[in-house]
């Protein structure tokens, strides 16, 4: 990844934050953390490209998943997750209440509103994948194997099944030995996955155009089974 893309990558995330938590929550612990981030984020923007090393781009990752894991104890946000690629973001949008599912008309409704942190049903996050996109015809496991091994080495392998039965399209993920740190974040967890399994749904939505559920993940001795859903609507 080049240093101008990764600044682009923190100061798109840092300046929405930054504005939500002076002028909505006025939470001002969370505006100075992100305030650090926008400051890392110019100078990296400002600076000729370098390559950077995927362990930088992996705390960078890893900070600002904890500060999501604060906004959504803040909120007391227990649903499942849908992410979604809007405006050009990757983000992510997660209901109040923890078995609330979402129909087509309600994915649609989220998808077209105005890009917001808050609404009547849920929070919305913004997710920190890199800022890369599907060339040619690559696969879908393919990129995802770029984005989770070659550029952020977090896994040892990523296996990807994908069905389609009765109008829905089901993922299956299997993300082989997750080398990512031991964060506590138990409601990113419980709302969006372990990290390697956000950045993983993350990057398909992004692949696919699509919103995608996360269903649910369970880990084993090789590492992380993860199921998500395609929302066709």
């Amino acid at each position: 990844m080049k240093l101008k893309e990764l600044g682009i990558l923190l100061l798109s995330i840092s300046i929405p934050v930054m504005v939500f938590s002076i002028f909505v929550i006025n939470y001002m612990e969370l505006f100075y953390v992100f305030l650090g981030i926008f400051i890392i984020g110019l100078a990296s923007f400002s600076i000729s490209d370098n390559y950077i090393f995927p362990y930088v781009i992996r705390e960078m990752i890893e900070s600002s998943a904890l500060n999501i894991e604060a906004i959504l104890e803040e909120f007391d946000a227990r649903g499942k997750g849908i992410y979604l690629n809007k405006e050009g973001r990757d983000i992510a949008f997660i209901p109040y209440e923890e078995n609330e599912y979402f129909e087509k008309d309600h994915v649609n409704k989220i998808i077209s509103s105005p890009l917001r942190i808050l609404n009547e049903r849920g929070v919305t996050v913004f997710i920190p994948t890199p800022p890369i996109n599907k060339e040619g015809d690559e696969r879908d496991e393919s990129f995802l194997k770029k984005i989770l091994i070659e550029h952020l080495d977090l896994a040892d392998d990523v296996k990807l099944i994908k069905n389609d039965v009765e109008n829905k399209s089901e993922l299956i993920i299997n993300i082989i030995n997750p080398k990512g740190r031991y964060l506590n974040i138990p409601r990113y967890e419980k709302c969006l996955g372990h990290l390697e399994s956000s950045i993983a749904l993350s990057s398909l939505s992004k692949y696919y155009g699509k919103p995608i559920h996360f269903v649910r993940e369970a880990k084993n001795q090789n590492g992380i089974i993860l199921e998500g859903e395609i929302l066709n609507g």
